[in-house]
């Protein structure tokens, strides 16, 4: 479970050799609070220049603050791993219906060309020792089977610094925008929303958006970051104190950053790092509780 989408169940199944071609088929099917999801893919063997081909598609069905979405989409990806390094090309349909409350009811449709780049400074250790970056890009155009023109664009930064023997401190920052002449027609997944546990802590999760009489809509503008300390009492236990910031909206003016201040709790589990927060939200003057299980890239 998670402070973010509640409780979840999942199950997968994967076959490593379909029709003795080194195919893979992996199906998966997720069940948690908030969101329910099915998804399919077939990947071809990896190329001898280290190219990996997919074609996946996906039902999901989600209830978040009151935007509730059903979708299902299609897609063509070939990604590349060199290193730390992973870049993705794909080829994206997407359609979904959309509401929220008596406000809005609306179908929105998009075939989208995307392009990720991400490093992930991962190894033995059990920490990440340095950055974990994530810039992405993709558009759609009117005439080809979307509601409306768009480019979104989106970066996400976190960097690892020691700090003492014992001590490190983490920073991250996010920035998203959707260059559009409106949101109308665009899917929900490439608009943005803030809040939760890898986002500003001490708010609901996706929260922080453009709030109407039935929920929260998701916007066209994205901008959250975060400095936090952890100290580590022994090789297991450590302690965080952290601020955050951010705010989502329709345009750069409208952005307006909430502050979230917290203590937190570290665990070194045999499944990874676990994360307990306490946090205040300063605009809602609320204490939440955030759990995470892992590092967030």
């Amino acid at each position: 479970m998670s402070t973010d989408t509640g409780a979840r169940v999942q199950m997968g199944w994967l076959a490593r050799d379909i029709a003795d071609r080194g195919l893979r088929l992996k199906l998966d099917a997720r069940i948690e609070t908030t969101q329910q999801s099915g998804a399919a893919e077939l990947a071809w063997p990896r190329t001898s220049a280290g190219y990996e081909n997919s074609l996946g598609t996906q039902i999901k069905h989600e209830d978040i603050k009151g935007q509730k979405t059903r979708s299902v989409l299609a897609v063509a990806k070939r990604s590349r791993t060199r290193g730390q390094i992973e870049t993705t090309v794909s080829l994206q349909y997407q359609a979904e219906q959309q509401s929220i409350g008596d406000v809005v009811n609306e179908r929105n449709q998009a075939l989208t060309a995307n392009y990720a780049w991400t490093q992930r400074t991962v190894g033995r250790a059990f920490y990440p020792p340095g950055p974990c970056a994530d810039p992405a890009g993709g558009g759609a155009a009117a005439a080809l089977l979307s509601d409306t023109n768009f480019i979104r664009l989106y970066g996400r930064h976190t960097q690892y610094f020691q700090a003492g023997a014992n001590g490190r401190l983490v920073l991250r920052g996010e920035l998203g925008s959707v260059l559009a002449d409106t949101r109308d027609g665009i899917p929900t997944d490439f608009l943005f929303r803030a809040g939760g546990d890898n986002s500003v802590r001490g708010y609901a999760y996706q929260s922080l958006g453009r709030t109407l009489a039935g929920g929260v809509a998701s916007v066209r503008y994205l901008a959250t970051g975060s400095v936090e300390y952890n100290y580590f009492f022994n090789r297991d236990w450590g302690m965080a104190l952290f601020v955050d910031a951010g705010d989502a909206a329709d345009t750069p003016r409208q952005l307006s950053p909430v502050f979230g201040y917290g203590v937190g709790a570290r665990y070194r589990s045999p499944v990874g790092p676990v994360n307990l927060d306490l946090a205040y939200g300063e605009a809602t003057r609320q204490f939440r509780l955030h759990f995470s299980l892992g590092v967030s890239f």
